[in-house]
């Protein structure tokens, strides 16, 4: 195995992502072009080579990492594990001086630490290369130079390249923070969930950090997280050249666009949550596409042209208590109704919480945000917008 098989020849790239968003990610691939052969509850799996994998670290949103398969064997025990990362030709992969990291998910019997499959995979790259050239590359946890990802259930194992390296989830902009912030990768999905045009009016209550505006904004530039993405893992593998890289990212920095026909709202009650918001938006550079204003979503007074109002409200008892909760969740009801032929999105992390909106949701697509199960409500409006069932309350 070598860079030019790397390059040429198609292998199994598995694209994984938060557990609820497969769905989302999917939808992402078939539209740059992608067939999909399997997709499961956390990631997509396809055909392609090392220049896809770097076509999918430029471009997709909801992805977190992308991993190309370099090895899969029939592995029982730790010793089969070692002889199998040991055969694999690492010095056509990376340099003997370099540094790689391993991550893995491993669910065999004979494991008593699934850290101890990571290690043997290190040991084995380390002890190729002592054989070979007397030199060792240091290893670690960064993930920012070579990353090795194991997948090994039961007797299956694969080992892959992870050609990202850091999780593509964070976007890179989002330096400030509120309590609670929505994940990067998650909050594209509920764009996406929204059923948002990218041509209309974008409204963003309770914006907290500002993801949803920022990744709103960028979803209508046609900017790419992985455009503003200072290094990847790819960029590691030894004999990769970067005219590719280049040549995909003068293209997608073509199509940007500066300007936007309709406007993005974004809103918080709270002073220093908009601050936050609105340094986050400069370092995503879209601050001047983005409305900021410090007030209560019920007073926001809606543009004409209508589009849609997404909201990540708080939920269950990490940031408030239920009577307080149940009032918001009525008041965010009471606001969609006051907007019909908008397009409302709420993600809910509490079904209790749910019924006191008291409109029936067009679509519910479960989700997590964090360890937390979530679903995103959407909800067409209409005038005098449709209540839930009796049998629903």
């Amino acid at each position: 195995m070598n860079i030019d098989s790397l390059i040429q020849e198609k292998r199994t790239i598995q694209i994984n992502t938060a557990p609820g968003l497969n769905a989302f990610l999917e939808q992402e691939l078939i539209e740059l072009g992608y067939t999909c052969n399997k997709t499961g509850n956390t990631g997509v799996a396809l055909e392609g080579t090392l220049n896809d994998c770097i076509d999918l670290n430029l471009k997709l949103r909801t992805a977190h990492r992308v991993l190309l398969a370099i090895k899969t064997a029939t592995v029982n025990n730790a010793n089969e594990l070692y002889k199998v990362a040991y055969d694999i030709p690492w010095e056509n992969l990376m340099e003997a001086t370099g540094y790689v990291s391993v991550d893995s998910f491993v669910k065999n019997d004979t494991m008593l630490d699934n850290r101890f499959a990571n290690v043997r995979i290190k040991d084995a790259i380390a002890d190729r290369f002592m054989s070979l050239y007397n030199k060792r590359p240091d290893s670690g946890p960064t993930f920012l130079n070579t990353v090795v990802y194991l997948f090994w259930n039961k007797s299956q194992a694969i080992i892959y390249l992870d050609t990202s390296g850091p999780s593509l989830s964070k976007h890179g902009y989002r330096k400030h923070t509120t309590e609670a912030p929505l994940q990067e990768s998650l909050a594209c999905a509920i764009i996406m969930a929204s059923t948002w045009d990218k041509k209309s009016t974008f409204v963003s209550p309770m914006c907290g950090s500002g993801t949803l505006a920022i990744e709103a904004a960028w979803m209508a530039q046609g900017v790419t997280p992985g455009m503003n993405r200072d290094q990847f893992a790819f960029q590691e593998i030894k004999g990769y050249n970067p005219a590719y890289f280049n040549e995909q990212l003068l293209t997608l920095n073509a199509g940007v666009k500066n300007t936007l026909p309709f406007r993005i709202l974004a809103s918080d009650i709270d002073e220093s949550a908009l601050k936050c918001a609105i340094e986050n938006a400069k370092i995503a550079g879209v601050e001047e596409l983005i409305d900021f204003s410090c007030e209560d979503f019920k007073d926001i007074v809606l543009p004409e042209n209508k589009g849609a109002i997404v909201m990540n409200p708080p939920y269950g008892e990490r940031l408030g208590e239920k009577p307080e909760l149940v009032t918001l969740y009525t008041e965010i009801g009471a606001f969609f109704k006051r907007a019909p032929g908008w397009i409302g999105a709420v993600l809910s992390g509490d079904k209790e919480l749910d019924k006191w909106i008291k409109l029936k949701p067009a679509q519910k697509t479960p989700c997590f945000n964090g360890r937390i199960e979530c679903r995103l409500l959407r909800f067409e409006l209409y005038e005098g917008s449709r209540r839930l069932p009796k049998e629903d309350k």
